[in-house]
């Protein structure tokens, strides 16, 4: 007489026919291409329905000047691994530079009977000189963790960005290109090393994973780099 948790596998499949357009809607592609683009952030774009497929020869992305299109630029492109709608492209930015995104009908494809419109938008990148940066120096760390950079909000905090042993050199993480603002840090003793904070298990009897908060809250200017050392082994006061 006692709960237990069991896992089932569902399987799933469907047929999708190919039909022509006409009378189907006219959707719009929505995308973070517009205004000033922080160097530290990838583009994304969404659609109405959830994405089947994406033709990545009718994605065009250019720098521009004076409205002119100067060359391409390289990108690296992936799906939204929770909303089945966006994709992400990855983007070495290049500072204080304008940029023209074009995307053609059809390029992204959905199940039902829909299409999108062209996505035509330009934008720029921000100065390098608007940002400040951070490096948090860890001696002694040996195990597995995360290193979250957060801005508290209330009883809420919101996490800016996550650092990894694998990002850490010569025993520091940098957080580079933050927008001027109060920031925070939070360490995760990863336990089982999986890149995600686990709760724990009563019944098994096993404690949730270990979290620390650095006291300090670091006020990030910009064209700035504060320098802070933790020793995370140390109990706080």
């Amino acid at each position: 007489n006692n709960l237990v948790w069991n896992t089932d596998t569902l399987d799933m499949s469907y047929l999708f026919e190919e039909e022509d357009t006409a009378g189907t809607d006219t959707l719009k592609l929505s995308s973070n291409a517009k205004g000033n683009m922080d160097l530290n952030q990838d583009l994304w774009v969404s659609y109405a329905y959830p994405i089947q497929s994406i033709d990545t020869s009718a994605i065009l992305l250019h720098k521009t000047q004076n409205d002119s299109l100067i060359r391409p630029v390289n990108f690296s492109l992936e799906r939204d691994s929770q909303r089945l709608n966006r994709f992400h492209m990855s983007v070495d930015w290049e500072p204080a530079s304008s940029y023209r995104l074009q995307i053609i009908p059809q390029a992204v494809k959905s199940n039902y009977r829909a299409y999108h419109d062209t996505l035509n938008t330009t934008f720029k990148t921000r100065e390098e000189d608007y940002y400040g940066s951070l490096i948090v120096s860890l001696p002694g760390v040996e195990s597995e963790f995360i290193l979250q950079l957060i801005q508290p909000s209330g009883k809420e905090e919101k996490v800016i960005r996550e650092q990894f042993p694998e990002d850490m050199k010569e025993g520091s993480i940098t957080f580079r290109y933050l927008d001027p603002g109060e920031y925070q840090v939070k360490y995760i003793f990863d336990r089982n090393g999986n890149g995600e904070w686990d709760p724990g298990d009563y019944p098994n009897r096993i404690q949730p994973e270990k979290v620390r908060y650095n006291p300090e809250r670091i006020e990030v200017r910009s064209n700035w780099e504060y320098e802070i050392k933790w020793d995370v082994s140390q109990e706080p006061t």
